[in-house]
């Protein structure tokens, strides 16, 4: 819930000061400069990765953006319950609780204790787990870590881009004061 809520005040923030500046909103809504950076940012993230890695990236926006985080007191107080009630009843006992354990990783450990496994086993299976959630969610890290530093790169070749225009129309300043002259002034006075 917070990661859309940081990036509208964020937004709004940055559109606020614009304006206490001087500016003008439409000034803001260039789509020349958003195709430059946003294109230029998803083209450049898109050669450093494999397709099947950069196809991923609209699932992990999704749940960065709708992914609850577990409540950590919770699955605590979950597992205590577990473990008494395996004190008092008896392993196989649990058996018949394990569809009511939500989280998929606490659900295999007890099935796997369940079972009888051998402590140790059971220990090593659960850290492999992890270690490879790990190393899946790294690409995902560093799509996005890559695309961080791909933007401000764009941001600087668009604005170069822009001013290699600006000057290269210095000789005949009205072929392109007249065309952005919508974004310097109010619309009252164009």
């Amino acid at each position: 819930m917070m990661t859309p809520a940081g990036l509208f005040f964020a937004a709004a923030c940055l559109i606020v000061g614009f304006l206490f500046e001087g500016g003008h909103v439409s000034a803001l809504f260039a789509p020349s400069a958003f195709i430059i950076v946003i294109g230029g940012t998803i083209g450049a993230t898109a050669v450093a990765f494999s397709t099947s890695e950069v196809l991923t990236v609209p699932t992990l926006i999704k749940r960065a953006v709708t992914k609850k985080l577990p409540d950590f007191s919770e699955t605590t107080d979950l597992i205590v319950k577990l473990s008494e009630t395996a004190r008092r009843e008896g392993l196989l006992y649990l058996d018949n609780q394990l569809d009511e354990i939500e989280d998929p990783f606490l659900r295999k450990a007890m099935q796997l204790v369940v079972d009888g496994t051998d402590p140790e086993m059971v220990r090593s299976i659960l850290e492999t787990e992890v270690y490879a959630a790990y190393e899946r969610h790294q690409v995902g890290v560093h799509i996005f870590e890559s695309a961080g530093g791909y933007a401000p790169t764009m941001g600087i070749i668009g604005t170069v881009m822009g001013l290699v225009h600006v000057l290269g129309s210095l000789s005949d300043p009205d072929s392109w004061v007249r065309p952005l002259q919508w974004l310097l002034l109010p619309p009252s006075t164009v």
